[in-house]
């Protein structure tokens, strides 16, 4: 039942489109993870990854504030990626 109503949630466009696969895919690959709503502290993070210029980093964009927040250590690489390509372009308006 739990599946059935992630991947309803999740699967927003039609199964035949490019993003509708891509949303059952994900709903697929990652039916028993579930990601809480809460916010992350990226200092935190960053304390804990001790980043230095050859850390490269990949995190959720949504909506792009850890992402750029990430940036102040100066990493290799900040590497934003989400399912939703809107939050993608949030992310790039920010930057």
């Amino acid at each position: 039942m739990s599946h059935r109503l992630i991947a309803q949630a999740v699967a927003t466009n039609p199964a035949v489109s490019l993003h509708g696969a891509r949303q059952r895919a994900f709903s697929f690959w990652f039916r028993r993870l579930v990601y809480t709503q809460i916010w992350e502290d990226p200092r935190a993070d960053l304390l804990a990854m001790e980043c230095d210029g050859t850390t490269r980093i990949v995190t959720i964009a949504s909506g792009g504030c850890n992402a750029l927040n990430y940036l102040v250590a100066k990493p290799a690489s900040v590497d934003a990626v989400d399912i939703n390509p809107a939050q993608i372009a949030l992310a790039r308006l920010k930057l």
